[in-house]
């Protein structure tokens, strides 16, 4: 019991000074998210998720001919 105590005592009191922080205003990144887009990174994350998927189909496919092959 004493150790969950101190446990929860030890994270107030590390907690607090980021809630106190938090709270004392707040943080204008506009200037930063203004100029940023996000259209090109989620192209890219696409492209390389369709090549990938191409990749894996086409492993999938050789190795669906294969067993054919030799089973057949």
């Amino acid at each position: 019991m004493k150790k969950l105590f101190s446990l929860s005592v030890l994270s107030t009191a590390i907690l607090a000074p980021a809630a106190s922080f938090a709270a004392e205003g707040d943080l204008d990144l506009s200037s930063l998210t203004d100029s940023f887009s996000v259209a090109p990174v989620i192209t890219g994350v696409l492209a390389i998720a369709g090549v990938l998927l191409t990749l894996y189909a086409a492993m999938r496919g050789a190795k669906i001919v294969v067993a054919l092959v030799r089973g057949g």
